[in-house]
């Protein structure tokens, strides 16, 4: 239930069967620590979603996932265009 109200909060469409969210993953190279982040696209209804997809390690930059991850969900993208909608993302970052 606390899911749930946060997501109608942030104006979520409860009745949605596909959501997406951010990821963070701490990764070393050459033995520096970065924090990337990705996405996830959920399946379901509120409360009971599972991952059905992710691109993981897509920006260094936080709020370039969180404007991506609300688009995301206020265009309502359907699964089988994720990925296509999320590469053309990132070619204009």
């Amino acid at each position: 239930d606390a899911l749930t109200e946060i997501d109608e909060k942030q104006g979520i469409d409860l009745t949605a069967t596909i959501v997406y969210q951010a990821t963070c993953t701490n990764v070393i190279v050459e033995g520096n620590t970065y924090t990337v982040y990705g996405i996830q696209m959920l399946s379901g209804k509120p409360g009971h979603y599972f991952v059905e997809d992710e691109i993981q390690d897509i920006t260094l930059q936080a709020n370039q996932i969180c404007r991506m991850v609300d688009l995301l969900n206020c265009g309502k993208v359907s699964a089988v265009h994720f990925r296509d909608v999320v590469m053309d993302s990132i070619l204009q970052l």
